[in-house]
């Protein structure tokens, strides 16, 4: 699959008592992508039609560089393996304005259950 791109503005309401995005937000936000990303190609549907559905057992984020309240951020996601019952994802998530990477995660052992 090419890569997809999920753009979004950095919420004032994801602000921790550090001053930037906490961290949890930025898996919900890969979350998000990913989902984004399944359903324009169809890979959602497909899954549904199944009576199946996507999990993750684990995930891994580094974190590179804080995202902070009103910045417009962009996740970009791919899948570099997918197989029958598994697939592989990658982010990165991005300052719309620069390029700056913030993070970059992939989820460890993604797998669909039908």
């Amino acid at each position: 699959m090419a890569q997809f791109e999920y753009e979004l503005t950095v919420s004032s309401a994801v602000i921790d008592e550090n001053g930037h995005a906490n961290n949890v937000e930025y898996l919900r936000w890969m979350q998000d992508a990913a989902i984004a990303h399944s359903d324009l190609v169809g890979c959602s549907n497909a899954t549904d039609a199944d009576d199946a559905s996507w999990y993750v057992r684990s995930h891994r984020i580094e974190y590179l560089s804080p995202a902070r309240a009103g910045e417009r951020i962009v996740l970009k996601t791919w899948v570099v393996d997918m197989r029958r019952v598994a697939s592989l994802r990658r982010y990165e998530i991005v300052r719309a304005k620069g390029g700056q990477i913030l993070a970059k995660g992939k989820p460890t052992g993604s797998t669909s259950t039908g």
